[in-house]
């Protein structure tokens, strides 16, 4: 018996309790007598009133800041022994209460484990979980004994600063002869995860009718005579679509054998990108050390040299925690004037320092949990920091960019919130030309449809989407890989995309070696070998080639006669016939 934890199972996940099989219970419910409560370490835990499903208390772990997993723990030692071998169940429901993680969702880990050093644990897996109760039924065999009082059961929520809860919690004994594949488990997927689903085919359609044209490839001689029997090759040479990687400036500068190796790799699949802490205001005004011009301006002029259109991030991360150092003392002291005129002297020095190599920069970043200066100066003043980078920079696109919006499993506060900035920046005359979606996910990630259906609501802003900073979460492989196929797929296929920018190399590339992670080849698979031309043919009668590609840069090569002539065009969606004049 398997139980899906995804988009795919939330009307059973609200509902009620799995059913399981008959065993030992080594421990159940949540309660001050099973759980210790109280300070650990970085945080504490207490029992709270719940309204989970088949539970009225909970316990609730509180953590102010991120770091270990271990530095907040909830635990409950475990009254009744267990014998090495036997076939264990824990099960129980978490949702999160409050987090800073952009994915929105509580990062955990449950664990069974001695009480006392070695610490051997029989269980120990990372999840995911949103607002809303989800059940989790982890099997596993206990690596060794372990007699009444000398072991524990609990989680560690030391991994992000957040406050998370857990109802229902129970572990039950099977004994050995129990096999693990016949107890009933958590399974993380999403609806839409099958290789035949339903919406591929929709999703490849648009794909063939956005993303492609016809072309037609016309031969002739200097008299302008048709040439019949040329050997025509068109080999596309580079996407129209962006396809992104933040980085480290660092990265590009630098000549130790894993960055030469990175910057191979980001030159072979990728035509776009951005500096992961370059462009920020923080090290741009020298915050965090001298100020970086000298991985700046060289990190910009290798992109250039090599072809990767850059985006700025960002002018405005409207948050204390994330503007220069001066201009806390405005902010304590509630300065509206002296603030606006610090954001202004930021954007012109920053935006004028790097003009002429970006193509686009978000104005505004995260502005549903990052309101200290727009509380303080009034939420117009948005406005003016997009009217400024425009006096600046007039030939590039200006962005609003936030989290939890493509990643979010529902209509959110934070996807209302972000549709209604949208359309006050619109109503007020901003020069917003661009919706950056961020695209963190966690390890519970929405599916296909829910997807579309959120490109398709913001769509009608009439701006181009751009998907500014993919990661998933949780700790399973398989999952990364297939998700970011299908979350790739749909957002490539939905015709108000340009772009889909992957956040940082970490996910894709061994950091010391440049050797390609899963992820990677995935990457590649799709963007230079599904989605990608390359044709060779021979002109009719009448001297002409035609055929079908993605739109984007190509060589054409023609040989005719023992003589070879090539040239580079540009396949757009209205492009007249290529024609190619052989002397």
């Amino acid at each position: 018996m398997m139980a899906a934890l995804g988009t795919g199972c939330r009307a059973r996940a609200a509902g009620r309790a799995t059913e399981l099989p008959l065993g030992i219970v080594v421990t159940y419910e949540t309660g001050p007598t099973a759980f210790k409560t109280g300070r650990y370490r970085d945080g504490m835990s207490a029992v709270v009133d719940a309204d989970g499903p088949g539970f009225t208390r909970a316990i609730r772990t509180t953590n102010p800041k991120s770091g270990a997993p271990w530095n907040m723990e909830a635990q409950c030692p475990l009254k009744v022994g267990v014998s090495k071998g036997d076939a264990m169940l824990m099960t129980f429901w978490a949702r999160v209460i409050t987090t800073t993680q952009e994915s929105e969702q509580a990062v955990f880990s449950a664990y069974c484990q001695q009480a006392a050093p070695p610490w051997r644990k029989s269980l120990n897996r990372e999840f995911t979980a949103g607002s809303e109760w989800r059940e989790f039924l982890l099997p596993f065999r206990a690596v060794v004994d372990c007699p009444a009082g000398t072991a524990t059961l609990g989680f560690m929520t030391g991994q992000a600063e957040q406050t998370v809860e857990f109802g229902g919690v129970r572990l039950v004994s099977y004994g050995a002869d129990v096999k693990l594949v016949d107890l009933p488990q958590t399974v993380v997927t999403y609806e839409g995860r099958d290789p035949g689903a339903s919406w591929r085919e929709a999703a490849a359609e648009r794909i063939r009718r956005h993303r492609m044209a016809n072309y037609r490839v016309r031969v002739v001689d200097a008299a302008g005579q048709p040439v019949p029997g040329a050997d025509v090759r068109v080999r596309m040479t580079r996407h129209a679509y962006e396809f992104g990687m933040a980085f480290p400036a660092p990265l590009a500068v630098k000549d130790d054998k894993g960055s030469v190796a990175l910057c191979q790799k980001l030159r072979e699949l990728f035509n776009a990108g951005s500096f992961v802490n370059a462009l920020k205001w923080p090290p741009t005004a020298g915050d965090w050390g001298p100020r970086n011009d000298e991985v700046l301006q060289p990190g910009l002029e290798w992109a250039e040299r090599n072809g990767i259109r850059m985006r700025g991030h960002v002018l405005v991360w409207p948050g204390r925690a994330h503007v220069a150092r001066s201009v806390l003392p405005l902010i304590e002291k509630r300065d509206a004037p002296g603030i606006r005129r610090a954001v202004l002297e930021h954007i012109d020095d920053i935006t004028l320092r790097t003009r002429g190599h970006l193509v686009e920069w978000d104005v505004l970043n995260e502005p549903y949990s990052n309101r200290d200066l727009t509380d303080i100066c009034g939420r117009r003043v948005m406005v003016e920091w997009f009217e400024r980078a425009r006096r600046n920079l007039p030939d590039v696109a200006l962005a609003a960019n936030d989290y939890g919006i493509l990643a979010s499993l529902t209509k959110s506060p934070h996807q209302i919130h972000f549709e209604e900035t949208i359309a006050f920046l619109l109503k007020e005359g901003a020069p917003l030309g661009v919706i950056g979606m961020q695209g963190h996910f966690g390890g519970t990630v929405p599916s296909p449809a829910e997807m579309l259906a959120t490109l398709e609501r913001f769509a009608r802003f009439g701006l181009p989407i751009r998907v500014t900073e993919f990661t998933v979460g949780g700790n399973d492989p398989e999952l990364h890989t297939d998700f970011l196929r299908d979350c790739l797929t749909v957002v490539f296929s939905h015709p108000a995309t340009l772009g889909f920018q992957v956040w940082d190399t970490k996910q894709f590339f061994d950091r010391e070696t440049g050797a390609e992670q899963p992820m990677a080849g995935i990457w590649r698979q799709l963007v230079l070998k599904t989605w990608w031309a390359d044709r060779a043919g021979r002109t009719g009668v009448d001297g002409t080639l035609t055929g079908r590609g993605y739109l984007g840069s190509y060589q054409l090569t023609v040989t005719h006669g023992g003589t070879t002539t090539s040239m580079p065009v540009v396949l757009a969606r209205d492009n007249k016939p290529f024609t190619i004049v052989l002397p």
